[in-house]
């Protein structure tokens, strides 16, 4: 993306077992809004050309909240944000409010944003999720807390 402050990624992949078939996605956004809203159209617009009855996550760091226009397009809240270019089917958090903190600059606070999100579609539904708060050694291996999610 031209305006991102830093070069980004997606990575996107289909994977079969034992005849199920999942989409997954992982992402990393950028600081600025008008560049997370525009990755986030990219990315729908990228799963329109993988089957839409198949279930999907997507995971990463979004550096937004749950309240953003990026959040919102991925979850067809604001059909004006969306354009009549994005389709769905869209996403759910795995996560609800009160959103749990996933960054805290390496203090282990639990009081920062949930900028970090598990969304997920199709017939898929989240069994379990948390933010886990361990460190290794005594030291926090990011200034992200870690995100887990199982799925029936």
């Amino acid at each position: 993306m031209r305006n991102s402050r830093w070069p980004r990624q997606c990575t996107v992949g289909m994977f079969k077992n034992n005849g199920y078939k999942l989409i997954c996605v992982n992402t990393h956004f950028d600081f600025d809004a008008s560049v997370q809203l525009e990755s986030a159209k990219i990315i729908l617009r990228r799963l329109e050309q993988l089957p839409s009855e198949l279930p999907a996550i997507i995971v990463g760091d979004f550096n937004s909240t749950p309240s953003s226009p990026s959040h919102m397009i991925f979850t067809g809240e604001d059909v004006q944000l969306k354009g009549k270019d994005i389709k769905g089917p869209f996403f759910k958090n795995t996560f609800s409010k009160p959103f749990p903190s996933t960054h805290h600059g390496f203090t282990g606070d639990i009081n920062g944003d949930h900028i970090d999100w598990i969304l997920y579609r199709g017939g898929i539904v989240p069994e379990n999720c948390k933010v886990i708060h361990d460190t290794f050694y005594g030291v926090y291996i990011s200034d992200h807390f870690p995100l887990c999610a199982s799925f029936k």
